[in-house]
């Protein structure tokens, strides 16, 4: 989303990039549909969520995390906080103080 409202792509576009930047289970996904179940950025969001909602959500923030820049006029402390945030998020440490 981010990348997408930087570039100021189009559906059409967005979708394409999507596509092409899928990799693993993600990819065969693709393979597993009729082109019709994908030819929208809806259809093909939904089939995602479908399929991988609740999987892999670390490695989206470490993704995320990996992408951050400074956006024009965030302070440099609503930056590290939410830096803070992805690496909470991408690299939760033990559920609980016992290892």
């Amino acid at each position: 989303m981010n990348a997408a409202k930087f570039n100021k792509w189009n559906e059409d576009e967005q979708l394409a990039f999507l596509k092409s930047s899928l990799t693993g289970s993600a990819a065969q996904c693709l393979w597993d549909q009729d082109e019709s179940c994908t030819d929208t950025l809806d259809k093909l969001w939904k089939l995602l969520s479908d399929r991988f909602a609740g999987q892999n959500l670390t490695e989206q923030y470490r993704t995320e995390l990996r992408s951050r820049r400074r956006k024009p006029g965030e302070s440099l402390d609503a930056l590290c906080q939410d830096i803070r945030r992805l690496l909470i998020l991408g690299y939760p440490g033990p559920s609980s103080s016992a290892h």
